[in-house]
């Protein structure tokens, strides 16, 4: 989160602008816990296919942030992602308990958790890392 607002600084968005972007996404990611944590508990939702529509938007968004070149595009985005993260969220628990059921939820969702934190443990060193690289060539 904290890159967008760096980046919103270096288009020319002053600081005090830039870092309500946020606070817009933790409104949104709240009201979509909510929202969607009742949503989803509906049984006309299909959990499964949520999750990838959920993923899809967020990686289409994510895809398109770097052509974001004003604020009104920043703050579209970081709603759009607050939005569909707080849904995912909740998806998260609520799909891993559709697809293996109360008795293997506890040991399906510490598994899910922990895949999904190699990610944001080895992320930001890999970063530095490219980052260093890129900027010594």
């Amino acid at each position: 989160m904290f890159q967008q607002i760096s980046i919103a600084n270096d288009i020319g968005i002053p600081s005090s602008k830039s870092a309500l972007l946020i606070g817009y996404q933790a409104l949104t990611q709240t009201a979509a816990r909510i929202a969607f944590g009742r949503l989803g508990n509906s049984p006309r939702i299909n959990r499964v296919a949520s999750v990838q529509f959920i993923g899809l938007v967020l990686a289409v968004n994510a895809t398109l942030f770097p052509l974001a070149r004003s604020y009104l595009h920043l703050v579209v985005y970081v709603v759009v992602f607050g939005l569909f993260d707080g849904c995912l969220a909740v998806m998260f628990g609520m799909g891993t308990l559709y697809i293996v059921g109360e008795k293997l939820v506890g040991r399906a969702f510490g598994n899910l958790c922990f895949a999904a934190a190699i990610g944001n443990v080895l992320g930001p060193p890999v970063a530095g890392w490219y980052n260093l690289n890129d900027a010594r060539s």
